[in-house]
């Protein structure tokens, strides 16, 4: 099995183990090291995590799975965020009939202002 390496996001731990690498501070700055790193693509997870990236830029791609279930109630997908993130549709596919994968890119500034 292939051994992925882990970044760690933590300012209260002190070490990690094994194939890990401890990112305290500087987020947008190790993100972008790891980004021109050769190899594949990068996930991450965890809502405060992912408002982070979303908040400095660093997320190239969304992929959003809808499972078809009605609650009555709900939270926001990323609560706390400042601004709006405008999405461009990349794919979209459904598995089993039910579970649709979406994959977005978010549209950068500079994006929208060439497009006008």
């Amino acid at each position: 099995m292939e051994q992925y390496r882990k970044s760690c996001f933590s300012t209260t731990i002190k070490n990690v183990e094994g194939n890990c690498i401890l990112i305290r501070d500087s987020v947008q700055t190790e993100i972008e090291k790891l980004k021109k790193q050769s190899g594949k693509d990068m996930s991450l997870g965890g809502a405060t995590l992912a408002k982070t990236f979303i908040s400095l830029g660093l997320i190239d791609e969304y992929h959003l799975y809808i499972h078809p279930i009605l609650l009555g109630d709900g939270r926001r997908l990323f609560p706390g965020l400042q601004a709006n993130t405008n999405l461009v549709l990349l794919e979209s596919k459904v598995f089993d009939q039910a579970v649709m994968m979406l994959r977005y890119a978010p549209i950068r500034k500079k994006q929208v202002k060439e497009e006008r």
